[in-house]
């Protein structure tokens, strides 16, 4: 049956005509009908760099960007991009042409694709220092399309804890049928700071999603144009060759009462969804004795009565029980070039722990011709009304070990100590002068060296939510022929480097002190006018103090440590224990409402608050970054498709 009989027919028969438009793209029905336009989901307001900041104008949506939190992906008339909204593109590996929406002739040349996705936190720059503007949990998700066709479309997802997600999509044309299959390795992240040469990503972007970040993979992203970056990765083409029938599967749903048929949708407790199973019969000659089935996602319920089969003859109404145990054999002989599709309702459930979970309805289907069972997924994501999360954590507290200076060839145990919080502890990752040398479920290294020297030892603590570390938990071990007393000051880190005056900065000193040496004073100087922090006190081998400044400017912290050492006072003063800091003058806002002027922003008789004059990234900052964009790497971050 020829594509265009077949795609009416289709058209006939469901009620959805995004339905139709999903159809096409997702199961690749083939050529013969133009390419469904790419969305932008979710519809949003966009920031409109053509628009600067005023501090008069009740206008949100201009270059100021977001002032309440991270959103990503939202600016129009951008320099250096465009249209931020459009975000997923690609281009085949063999050509130095701009990045498209719609990739041509896949199946041709070197037949890999790659896919580009461009990530922008629009927060106000301004917003970073508090925290408020900075994305947590910042993940990047592609979606690849799990069917074979001409036509198919791959949607990508950016992501973050305190951020709504966004998505967009790119299409791939090809002059025959044709499945898409991800390079194993090929993610990389790039950007105009310490990823200028890119960084590998975790496999995970095909599935659950990689996290990002801008200076480490820990998921957090400032907000501010300095701070984007570029997520690649590529996909292969391989041409399917139909000397016999073949058959195609594609799940996907949608809440009731929505239009668009998608791979996964939002809900919550309470609400119905609909899950719909497409396949296509390809090739040539005819298919028989296929069997469907449905593995239901956790936390939804059926709705009794609603399991049902339609094809080009008709609809029939089935039986709920056999879609779920074993599966449902069609009587049915398919001809090559007919299609059937089964929908059924389900309710969603919110008894989980959280806010906020995952499912993922899969299913199945086989044939004589086809024995081998193909599997197509789509998720809900279950979020519950008034619901605050659960903070998830884990402190390490001490990395012990029984001896701390070795003669060479000797051995010790050090042991790893951490406090969970509403979480669960996966694993533990061992460190020796900043190589992973154990990385398991045991809290326990064990460390031997035939090589005398220093050796800096430390722990990370993964769980279910993250990883963590401190400078509690690292030790230096010591290897030589002759012990002799040790007594350094090892480190002293800051939990912060610049914040705002009258912000707490929180300060760690790390300290070494064995053999014949004790701690005895630790002597922590700020760099400005206050009386610097005196103690005696020192928790396995680390010194805290906190402290504010009340004067913006770039300050110096230092440590002196005292020890005793066999009855003598040292006095050790290390260029590792030092530190610099940037205080930020924080901006007074006046109101702007005339006449009013003289009174703070937040005073109750103002109502509408100023809007700072500086944007998501500053004028000059921007160009520079653009500049630079074209500078460290050729066309890698091309701009928007014209």
């Amino acid at each position: 049956m020829k594509f265009r009989n077949l795609f009416n027919k289709i058209t006939s028969k469901l009620k959805s005509k995004a339905f139709v438009a999903a159809a096409v793209v997702a199961v690749g029905l083939g050529a013969g009908v133009g390419m469904v336009q790419a969305e932008y989901y979710p519809a949003r307001q966009p920031y409109d760099y053509n628009v600067p900041c005023d501090p008069t104008d009740d206008n949100k949506y201009d270059r100021c960007g977001s002032l309440e939190g991270p959103e990503f992906n939202s600016f129009i008339n951008t320099p250096s991009y465009g249209d931020e909204r459009s975000f997923v593109d690609g281009r085949r590996t063999d050509v130095t042409d701009r990045y498209r929406n719609v990739v041509d002739y896949v199946n041709e040349g070197p037949q890999e694709v790659e896919i580009r996705a461009y990530v922008h936190n629009n927060a106000n720059q301004s917003t970073n220092a508090s925290g408020l503007g900075i994305a947590e949990e910042t993940t990047v998700r592609f979606d690849l399309p799990e069917a074979e066709g001409n036509v198919l479309r791959a949607r990508g997802y950016i992501s973050a804890k305190n951020a709504s997600q966004v998505e967009d999509t790119v299409d791939f044309r090809g002059s025959g049928d044709f499945t898409v299959e991800y390079i194993p390795g090929s993610a990389k992240l790039t950007n105009l700071g310490p990823f200028k040469n890119g960084v590998q990503l975790s496999d995970d972007i095909v599935t659950t999603g990689a996290k990002i970040g801008y200076d480490k993979l820990d998921g957090n992203l400032p907000g501010c144009f300095d701070y984007h970056g570029v997520v690649t990765i590529r996909v292969k083409i391989n041409p399917v060759v139909n000397e016999q029938p073949d058959i195609t599967l594609n799940k996907m749903v949608r809440k009731v009462g929505q239009a668009e048929w998608k791979k996964e949708v939002n809900a919550k407790p309470g609400d119905k969804v609909e899950w719909i199973l497409v396949s296509e019969i390809k090739g040539t000659g005819e298919m028989d004795e296929i069997v469907v089935r449905d593995q239901p996602a956790p936390q939804t319920t059926l709705v009794p009565g609603t399991v049902a089969r339609t094809n080009p003859i008709g609809s029939a109404n089935w039986q709920d029980g056999p879609l779920f145990d074993g599966g449902y054999q069609l009587k049915d002989t398919y001809q090559a070039g007919t299609w059937f599709y089964v929908r059924y309702d389900s309710t969603v459930q919110g008894d989980f722990e959280g806010c906020e979970a995952r499912v993922r309805n899969q299913a199945f289907v086989r044939s004589a011709q086809h024995p081998q069972e193909l599997k197509s997924t789509a998720d809900v994501i279950i979020t519950k009304d008034n619901c605050e999360e659960v903070e998830k954590k884990v402190t390490c507290d001490s990395l012990d070990a029984h001896k701390l200076t070795l003669k060479p060839g000797e051995s010790t145990t050090l042991t790893a100590n951490a406090t969970p919080t509403n979480t669960t502890i996966t694993g533990y990752a061992f460190r020796v002068n900043g190589e992973e040398v154990q990385n398991s479920g045991s809290n326990e290294y064990v460390f031997t060296s035939n090589e005398q020297g220093s050796y800096i030892i430390d722990v990370t603590v993964n769980y279910d939510g993250g990883s963590v570390t401190s400078p509690e938990c690292v030790q230096t071990i010591d290897v030589e022929e002759e012990v002799s007393p040790k007594y350094r000051c090892e480190s002293l880190e800051v939990n912060k480097l610049t914040f705002n005056k009258g912000e707490e900065v929180e300060v760690a000193v790390r300290i070494t002190a064995k053999d014949g040496a004790e701690f005895k004073l630790a002597t922590i100087n700020f760099g400005d006018d206050s009386d610097a922090f005196v103690t005696n006190s020192a928790e396995n081998n680390v010194v805290r103090a906190t402290h504010s400044y009340s004067e913006a400017g770039t300050y110096t912290i230092s440590a002196t440590i005292e020890f005793d050492v066999n009855g003598e006072t040292k006095t050790v003063s290390d260029e590792d224990c030092v530190a610099e800091v940037e205080v930020e003058e924080e901006e007074e806002e006046f109101c702007p409402i005339p006449g009013k002027e003289h009174l703070p922003v937040d005073s109750p008789d103002c109502e509408t608050p100023k809007i700072p004059e500086t944007g998501a990234g500053s004028t000059i900052g921007m160009l520079v970054a653009v500049t630079m964009l074209g500078a460290f790497t050729h066309r890698t971050l091309t701009l928007r498709r014209q």
